[in-house]
């Protein structure tokens, strides 16, 4: 499924509803980015598009994606796979997506964890190609094996040696 058919199959509408903001009967709302007294963010539902008139903002006018990119603070890809969620159809949506990607951006810290490693032990302890299948930088990837307290050494006693050698692929 290409990216306009995500547009126009996920309506404005649910994506408000999931981060729990409902629209006035004149389609305005309190601004979720930036302080708000008064109903500043008009919703368009014809359009699923959004436009903020207030001068304290930055969100300007934008589509679902957008939206979602700019409430989950996340890349596009990121919000693109999110949006593929709320259509219903998951991350095969999106054919560049795998099942490690999603679980890498939706889940919490322990399932993150698992899944960072699974994707190492699958590759045989390939990062450089773990980060791309998990929709992250070598960077990203190497802070979150800091964060987790995996070290090189922990990493090599979960993988099994390449050919029946003590030879293991690191990807660095």
């Amino acid at each position: 499924m290409e990216i306009p058919e995500i547009k126009r199959q996920l309506p404005i509408g649910r994506v408000l509803e999931h981060y729990g903001l409902k629209p006035d009967r004149h389609d305005r709302l309190l601004c979720p980015f930036h302080p708000d007294k008064t109903p500043s963010l008009q919703v368009y539902p014809k359009t699923n598009t959004y436009c903020c008139f207030s001068s304290n903002c930055t969100a300007g006018t934008g589509d679902v994606i957008q939206f979602i990119e700019r409430m989950e603070k996340c890349s596009k890809h990121e919000a693109l796979l999110k949006a593929a969620v709320l259509c219903g159809g998951g991350s095969s949506l999106l054919t560049s997506t795998t099942t490690a990607s999603k679980l890498f951006i939706e889940a919490g810290d322990e399932l993150e964890k698992q899944a960072i490693l699974s994707t190492i032990r699958l590759l045989k302890g390939d990062k450089l190609l773990a980060a791309r299948l998990l929709g992250i930088g070598k960077t990203t990837l190497y802070r979150k094996l800091k964060e987790y307290g995996l070290s090189d050494n922990a990493l090599l006693e979960t993988l099994e040696p390449m050919n029946g050698t003590n030879e293991y692929r690191t990807g660095a």
